[in-house]
């Protein structure tokens, strides 16, 4: 029992670490500050930053603001996946 609370700590660890670098890298994609970031979804630049260095995720009712905002999907914020009929498709710069 201890061993799988511990597995699923770290998977969970590893899924928000993801989405925290997803949150940031799109964001720098499209060459947008954190200041526009958090103007543009009516919340405080230290959300964002939180978000960014992993002191908190989005809460969950954020995701789809988020995405939108980022030109992106919820399926590629949370687990990094295109799904296959998407409005948004992400580009990021090479």
């Amino acid at each position: 029992m201890k061993k799988k609370k511990e597995a699923l700590k770290k998977m969970n660890s590893d899924l928000e670490r993801r989405l925290c670098q997803r949150i940031l890298g799109r964001r720098k994609d499209l060459g947008m500050s954190r200041q526009v970031l958090a103007d543009l979804l009516e919340i405080s630049y230290e959300t964002v930053r939180c978000w960014e260095t992993q002191a908190s995720v989005p809460r969950l009712s954020r995701m789809t603001d988020l995405a939108f905002v980022l030109q992106t999907n919820i399926e590629w914020l949370l687990l990094g996946q295109q799904p296959k009929n998407s409005k948004y498709r992400v580009k990021t710069k090479s």
